[in-house]
């Protein structure tokens, strides 16, 4: 239903995406509480934290997307998959944060939208820390820790998956292998970076 909707509305107009996250969190006036984890310890530069602890932060900048004009709105996910969370001794939280940033999300599309404009949660999924084909991470490694994330991203209520500045081939295929085992009704979109 969302991949036809997608569809037939590119066919009449540009989809425009929002902007970047990193940059707006950088500009945010963020609490140093809010980095804080559930055991205290700061986690401050793990952005997919503050799906729990300053959800209202994240609502203001999605908002501010929406207002001027985003179709397609991303969320705060780009390192939520297990293994980028185990350098914060968080992996075990990847499902959760995936959910909760994705419903962050869901939840100002849904206010947003209307029959003419309607808008779609973007569920951004980085290429995390390692590579496979570099050896820093095996595959089947990755594939499970995208399938957390998928659903939890899936359960939060996105349309659209992004995989986001992908740069390793063994990369993507071990993302598009679980998206599609695990969510396999739901469309995926790819950026890749090309370094000459």
């Amino acid at each position: 239903m969302i991949k036809e909707q997608i569809q037939k509305l590119i066919q009449t107009r540009p989809l425009v995406i929002d902007g970047a996250m990193g940059t707006q969190l950088q500009n945010a006036d963020i609490p140093q509480n809010a980095w804080l984890d559930d055991k205290g310890i700061d986690q401050e530069g793990c952005n997919e934290l503050l799906n729990a602890t300053a959800p209202e932060i994240l609502t203001q900048i999605h908002t501010a997307y929406a207002q001027a004009g985003a179709d397609m709105i991303k969320t705060n996910t780009f390192g939520s998959m297990p293994w980028v969370l185990d350098e914060y001794d968080m992996g075990e939280r990847s499902y959760e944060l995936s959910k909760l940033g994705a419903k962050i999300v869901k939840d100002v599309c849904t206010k947003f939208s209307t029959l003419e404009k309607p808008r779609f949660v973007l569920g951004a999924i980085g290429p995390g820390t390692k590579l496979p084909s570099l050896k820093h991470i095996d595959y089947d490694t990755m594939y499970e820790g995208y399938c957390v994330t998928a659903q939890g991203l899936a359960d939060g209520g996105v349309d659209v998956f992004l995989l986001e500045t992908c740069q390793d081939p063994l990369q993507i295929k071990a993302a598009i292998h679980a998206l599609q085992d695990t969510t396999p009704h739901i469309p995926i979109m790819v950026s890749a970076t090309i370094e000459i």
